[in-house]
């Protein structure tokens, strides 16, 4: 049968397989079969170059510095919350920004017909829709993982001595965890995220200041990123096909770019958009549908919709141009 609300019975099941995705917070009945303790979070650290976690030094040589350095290193800071990623406790920078991008763009776009308060969360009930409520469980961990001295951000949040946690149960006593390095990959796709939540009809509703905030940080990332040219990461998120190099596909780039003219409709940006949006390079376009190319193809399908064509004080030009 098709029917007005056909997907609803997926879109239960898809809002507690994100609740059972949470960090920082115990899952109890009724709303899972599966209990379990809150993760400890009450422990992270900003990396320590002394002293990095072999799990970094495997993914990278870091033998010449790290690349782009913080003066806050060592330094303890709150940050817990967000959405562990596939396969372990940890949250990833890039996946979140993808996860906070989805989130609230699904609710702009859809708008009634997802705003559900029922999907049978825990803040079910309370008079404000659970999807918000998923994405801001998400963004307001992702904004927090900016170095606030230059902008650039954090790649990671992981457990020192740790990899991929298969064998830890998420509760172990005297935990801690470090913010991995900051690189120009994750720092484009916290830019593009944060730029696009900033500008959500829905989010500027619920929470103007918190809009604000967000694109006055996206806005901080980008100018970290003028002044690192190139791709630049030790992790495959947000990377493929040889992105770690001047001459890299560098889609987050993009992606950032779009949605701060989005956001901004300042010239800058789209003309930024024009210098990194290269598609024809793409070795494997169906897999980069989940990076940063993919998403700035979503956000041009949805540009007339979203209004951005129409003039306005601060929309006056469109894309005029794709770079071969």
């Amino acid at each position: 049968m098709i029917y007005s609300d056909a997907y609803r019975s997926a879109m239960n099941t898809l809002a507690l397989g994100m609740y059972h995705q949470r960090r920082g917070e115990a899952l109890k009945l009724p709303f899972t079969r599966f209990e379990r303790k809150s993760t400890i979070e009450d422990a992270t650290y900003i990396y320590d170059s002394n002293d990095l976690d072999p799990w970094l030094t495997s993914r990278r040589d870091w033998s010449d510095g790290i690349k782009y350095p913080t003066t806050l290193e060592g330094q303890k800071v709150e940050i817990s919350g967000g959405h562990m990623d596939a396969g372990d406790y940890s949250p990833y920078t890039y996946n979140s920004a993808m996860t906070a991008w989805t989130l609230i763009t699904t609710l702009d776009v859809f708008g009634s017909r997802v705003e559900h308060d029922n999907l049978g969360v825990p803040e079910s009930g309370d008079g404000v829709s659970d999807l918000l409520q998923e994405f801001l469980i998400e963004i307001n961990w992702l904004k927090d993982m900016q170095d606030p001295t230059d902008g650039g951000v954090f790649g990671m949040s992981k457990p020192k001595g740790m990899s991929y946690q298969s064998t830890m149960t998420g509760e172990d006593e005297n935990l801690q965890r470090y913010l991995a390095p900051k690189d120009t990959t994750v720092t484009a796709g916290y830019a593009a995220a944060l730029a696009r939540a900033s500008r959500s009809r829905v989010l500027q509703k619920y929470d103007k200041e918190l809009a604000t905030l967000l694109g006055k940080r996206a806005i901080k990332a980008w100018e970290w990123l003028l002044q690192n040219d190139g791709m630049h990461g030790y992790h495959h998120y947000g990377q493929s096909n040889g992105d770690d190099g001047d001459e890299g596909h560098e889609h987050a780039r993009a992606w950032a770019s779009i949605e701060l003219y989005a956001l901004t409709g300042e010239q800058k940006y789209h003309d930024a958009f024009v210098q990194y949006h290269r598609p024809l390079l793409r070795n494997d376009g169906v897999y980069w549908l989940n990076e940063g190319y993919g998403y700035t193809t979503r956000t041009l399908a949805l540009w007339d919709r979203d209004g951005m064509t129409k003039s306005s004080s601060t929309h006056e030009t469109t894309i005029t141009k794709i770079s071969p």
